[in-house]
């Protein structure tokens, strides 16, 4: 079997777990962030604050997840490192939380493949107007970054392949870890 089929051949699989696997959970303060709710004043491009000062300002007690009107008033945070992949993701921070939105990636799922589930949250954005109106238009996902966790998360896309022109692809990789022994956490997006 090629590389190619083996993508795909994982990427379905992935993308028929994840399709019963996403949900919001019973908690409202956790619903997703509403667009009036998030959208950012336009702002001179200023330098991110890394993750790498991160641990200075983690609390040591575990912290609810952040509400509506805390993701609106989020910082935007660097992530360690990011592909090219995902230019279009921003990453923001509230306490120790981390929200990805990729608003400008078509997705078709997101799923854990490994590592810490407690407190990942997941959502795919409804479908816009336009020339690809049958398609969800970005996702997001929300977790806690606490010392000793470490996660997996993929996102798909849809794109040509064996199944056809909505083919479930492979799109972007979010790796989180913050092992006991290093100072700050690493969150990579490629």
């Amino acid at each position: 079997m090629s590389t190619n089929h083996r993508i795909v051949a994982i990427g379905a699989a992935v993308a028929l777990l994840a399709y019963g696997a996403v949900s919001l959970g019973d908690d409202p303060a956790a619903a997703p962030p509403t667009a009036s709710a998030t959208a950012k004043p336009d702002a001179e491009a200023a330098p991110l604050s890394s993750l790498a000062a991160f641990d200075a300002s983690i609390p040591t007690e575990t912290s609810p997840t952040p509400t509506a009107v805390e993701w609106r008033d989020a910082p935007e945070v660097a992530p360690t490192r990011r592909g090219p992949r995902a230019s279009g993701c921003k990453t923001y921070r509230v306490r120790e939380w981390i929200r990805i939105a990729c608003s400008e990636l078509v997705t078709a799922s997101i799923a854990t493949l490994g590592g810490t589930v407690q407190g990942n949250a997941y959502w795919i954005d409804p479908q816009t107007e336009g020339k690809d109106a049958k398609l969800p238009s970005g996702g997001e996902m929300v977790f806690p970054v606490r010392k000793g966790d470490r996660r997996v998360i993929q996102i798909l896309t849809f794109g040509p392949g064996y199944e056809g022109p909505l083919t479930q692809l492979p799109a972007i990789v979010v790796q989180e870890h913050w092992l006991d022994d290093e100072e700050s956490p690493v969150l990579t997006i490629l």
